[in-house]
């Protein structure tokens, strides 16, 4: 509800869009390598919430790692893509405002908090 009452619906619905679109076209270039920036972002974040590093633990981490860098990476490529005025974008914020999606968000991450 605050990015609405701050952007106004109008704003989401036009600016917002066209503003993702523009970043994840970015952030899927390959020169930038962000799968390479996501992998190290990612390993120390686990290995941090890892205490015991055995070596079939340490298998395990690298393969969830990847699993999650590849969700994220189609996830920027599905984001990046529009053609035809035909974008999921729209879609996917409509239905991260709807009050039945933000009642289940976990309150760690209210922005009042």
């Amino acid at each position: 509800p605050n990015m609405i009452t701050l952007m106004g619906p109008i704003s989401l619905s036009g600016p917002m869009v066209f503003s993702m679109i523009a970043a994840a076209r970015c952030l899927i270039d390959p020169k930038l390598g962000t799968d390479a920036i996501l992998h190290a972002i990612l390993k120390d974040e686990v290995q941090a919430s890892i205490k015991d590093m055995t070596e079939p633990r340490v298998i395990s981490m690298i393969e969830d790692i990847q699993s999650a860098v590849n969700q994220i990476m189609s996830r920027l490529q599905t984001a990046a893509n529009f053609e035809k005025a035909e974008s999921k974008l729209p879609s996917i914020i409509s239905l991260t405002t709807t009050p039945e999606n933000l009642c289940r968000l976990d309150p760690a991450w209210y922005p009042w908090l």
